[in-house]
């Protein structure tokens, strides 16, 4: 799993088209301005101190959005939507204190934008050592973003970007943390708008990043830590989708709230000196894979949870490798937006 970086709103920073046609279930009410319960995935797709950055790491963020006015576009509250009064799903796992602070998205008449300022905010660093530095930097980020009200094959939906300036503190540029400026999309869409209904295709090539629930493993990345996985291809398949994930292909069946296979058990090598081959039989699971939001082409992004599973063999243990499990909330971001 790569390093990466992230938003003022995630856990530690790390050192460095298909066209869908979703349906809709909801909408909001006043085809003006965005209100209502609100999905946010905020892309990055480059770093001012990383000149070779992989783009696609993604996380997700849910609001709810009250516009100050009767009728019309103005300016927009927010608030937090998600688990335990934050803005992040349920189950994804956090390394600092989850923002839960309010926020407002300025209406530019002019522009015909809406802009929120978050921070600035105090976050960890994880260092070249891999040491996980508390407040060691000041996060502020500039997200201006677009409304687009719905249309008879898809739900209303905003677009634009995000840019956020991170600041080492003193504590920070002691342990090697240095500042950056990082870049990346922000879409959002109402909350619950998309479905696996029969408009909707998700068969396509994804970039995956995950927030790390929990690994059992010596010398792991902690829970919240966020990194990308690489790269994922859904075929359509009966009712459901073949998942060509990290170690083999899953086949995704529809469970009710989203879409959930595993692999057959692959044989892998263990990273021991020399290189044990045969050591694991590992196993990787999707589960409750759901479109959450659109790209600006209107593309589905996918979110769930994934799941590593590896089993120690004989020759395996006796080479000292030891069984882990690998846990953590996906994000798929179709490739084709990240070119």
């Amino acid at each position: 799993m790569a390093a990466c970086g992230g938003t003022s709103e995630e856990g530690s920073k790390a050192a460095p088209k298909t066209t869908a046609d979703p349906t809709t279930t909801t909408r909001p009410t006043d085809e003006a301005r965005p209100e209502g319960r609100w999905t946010f995935v905020l892309t990055t797709t480059a770093r001012s101190d990383v000149s070779d950055l992989d783009p696609g790491v993604a996380v997700v963020r849910l609001a709810t959005l009250t516009p100050s006015c009767d009728e019309g576009p103005c300016d927009v509250d927010v608030a937090p939507a998600g688990a335990k009064g934050t803005y992040l799903p349920e189950g994804v796992a956090f390394r600092d204190t989850p923002n839960s602070d309010p926020a407002t998205y300025r209406w530019d008449g002019s522009a015909k934008t809406y802009t929120r300022v978050s921070g600035p905010r105090t976050s960890s660093c994880t260092n070249v050592d891999g040491k996980v530095v508390a407040d060691a930097y000041t996060d502020t980020t500039t997200t201006t973003m677009e409304f687009h009200p719905p249309e008879a094959d898809r739900p209303a939906t905003m677009t634009g970007t995000y840019v956020e300036k991170v600041e080492a503190t003193e504590a920070g540029l002691k342990e090697g943390c240095t500042a950056y400026e990082e870049t990346g999309t922000a879409v959002a869409t109402p909350t619950g708008s998309l479905t696996e209904g029969a408009g909707l295709d998700l068969h396509g090539a994804y970039i995956g990043t995950e927030v790390v629930t929990k690994i059992d493993a010596d010398g792991a990345q902690p829970p919240g830590f966020i990194g990308l996985l690489g790269r994922f291809e859904l075929t359509r398949s009966g009712k459901g989708y073949d998942a060509k994930g990290i170690i083999g292909t899953a086949a995704l069946a529809p469970d009710g709230t989203g879409f959930t296979g595993r692999t057959a058990s692959v044989e892998r090598p263990c990273t021991t000196t020399p290189e044990t081959p045969k050591a694991y039989a590992s196993v990787e699971e999707l589960a409750d894979l759901e479109p959450v939001a659109l790209t600006e082409d209107g593309d589905p992004i996918l979110a769930g949870r994934w799941t590593l599973s590896e089993e120690a063999t004989p020759v395996g243990t006796a080479a000292g490798c030891a069984s882990s499990t690998n846990t953590g909330y996906l994000v798929l971001v179709p490739a084709a937006s990240l070119d």
